[in-house]
């Protein structure tokens, strides 16, 4: 394989040849090459690309550079997080936040010029980070006439009667138009309703206001219930705000995680991850981490009828790194991890799974019978248990070998793609098998014959 040539640099060479700028980049990367990687990085204007080199150079302590990238590609909040903490990129920061008009971005360029004291430019990036209650207060503490009287103008009007009273349209300073405004205002009223985020994000997608939108997100963010994030999720994908509908995504994810809906979850992730991917959008580590943890989860029941224990173990042992996100199964899902590493011969991971799983505050939930059998299993000499060996496989992007169910890849840091089908790592030789037509639908959907499924498994099918 190409990326196993002796000597990053040369190996990165043929890869940019062949018109593999992220592979090479990688390379390049690896071995300490930072301007042919930033050139890579500016020739391709992968996002993908930026935001490798940028959190690279970021470990690196070139934060200056790390910010340009992390911007390059699209992760505004963590450019102007990296760039604010300069005296002489501060200004950057600003401008990015500015001319990308991201919430979260523009909160942060806000609290700086709080804490620098210059109130009026504050107020500005607190509007269109979307927390209009803040930039009022400011305001009227500043003693800016016109924010004031709209702060008491939409007072009595709430307490009147709302037929026949119009709200008063906000100063064109505000950053809202009059119409915007009372768009905004109708919602926030919808908020206090059961209904409400799932109301209230049909009528911003409906208008089509993208201010609003981004005005109502933080009012949502501060909601912790299920629909509220559903609501963001619907909103930011609507309007394209890719960053954002990956972090609601994951946070919609987490709490039907918590009530034991799995598979909803894992729906959930994966659109969103398509999405991204279709959009050629960066996918964030933390939603891929998550979305192949719940997979794996899924995939158990069918390994262990394939009578494939190995791999169910592998898989149990990846599930239970993240069990506080399982907390409706913390003893079904350590039990069947115990006995699917003793029977995959993984002695040691048995041993510490089941110190896990005898833990004084879930003993009354373990199964009696079971029980018994965990507490001989503490009993034996654990300097003398062993796991077989794992195979290794390659990382696909940078050449680095590592077990092969570990997803995270220690050269270059990414989430390595895995087999939708086994779990495990995706391989180099098969990396094609992501672009065939309807593959993923017709693994997914579970209506495939034996033989399909061996071909499938075989090509190493990715999500």
């Amino acid at each position: 394989m190409i990326s196993q040539l002796p000597g990053g640099v040369s190996a990165a060479g043929l890869f940019e040849a062949a018109g593999k700028p992220e592979k090479a980049a990688a390379l390049y990367l690896k071995a300490g090459s930072w301007e042919d990687a930033h050139r890579l990085a500016n020739i391709s204007g992968s996002a993908n690309l930026h935001l490798s080199l940028a959190s690279t150079l970021e470990e690196e302590g070139q934060l200056e550079a790390a910010g340009q990238h992390f911007a390059a590609g699209k992760d505004f909040e963590a450019a102007v997080r990296l760039l604010l903490q300069q005296p002489g990129t501060q200004k950057q920061a600003i401008e990015i936040a500015y001319s990308s008009r991201h919430s979260a971005a523009a909160a942060s360029v806000a609290q700086h010029l709080i804490n620098e004291q210059s109130f009026q430019e504050a107020i500005e990036f607190l509007k269109m980070s979307g927390d209009i209650k803040q930039a009022l207060a400011l305001e009227k503490q500043l003693g800016i006439a016109s924010a004031s009287d709209v702060g008491e103008s939409r007072t009595s009007t709430r307490s009147s009667d709302r037929s026949t009273a119009t709200p008063p349209a906000r100063p064109s300073n505000n950053g809202l138009s009059a119409g915007s405004a009372r768009l905004l205002e109708d919602v926030q009223d919808l908020l206090e309703t059961e209904a409400g985020p799932s109301q209230a994000a049909q009528k911003v997608v409906h208008q089509g206001d993208a201010r609003v939108a981004e005005a109502l997100l933080p009012h949502l963010q501060r909601m912790p219930e299920l629909p509220a994030a559903e609501a963001r999720q619907r909103i930011c994908l609507v309007f394209h705000m890719h960053a954002a509908a990956a972090a609601a995504a994951l946070d919609a994810a987490r709490l039907e995680q918590q009530s034991g809906a799995y598979k909803a979850a894992h729906e959930r992730l994966w659109a969103v991850r398509r999405f991204l991917h279709d959009q050629e959008e960066a996918v964030p580590k933390e939603l891929e981490q998550a979305l192949a943890c719940i997979h794996s989860y899924l995939l158990v029941k069918r390994l262990v009828r394939r009578d494939d224990h190995q791999g169910a173990a592998r898989m149990l042992i990846r599930v239970s790194a993240d069990i506080l996100h399982f907390p409706k199964h913390v003893v079904p899902i350590l039990t069947s991890t115990v006995m699917e590493c003793q029977r995959a011969g993984l002695q040691r991971s048995a041993f510490s799974h089941c110190q896990a799983l005898m833990q004084p505050e879930l003993l009354d939930s373990i199964n009696p019978a079971y029980r018994h059998k965990a507490a001989s299993l503490l009993r034996q000499n654990p300097s003398k248990l062993r796991d077989e060996v794992e195979s290794e496989v390659a990382c696909p992007m940078c050449g680095t070998s590592g077990p092969e169910s570990d997803l995270d890849c220690q050269g270059c840091g990414n989430q390595i793609p895995f087999c939708a089908l086994s779990g495990e790592r995706m391989i180099l030789l098969v990396w094609h098998a992501r672009e065939w037509p309807g593959a993923l639908l017709t693994v997914f959907g579970g209506h495939v014959s034996p033989f399909i499924i061996s071909i499938y498994y075989f090509a190493g099918v990715i999500i």
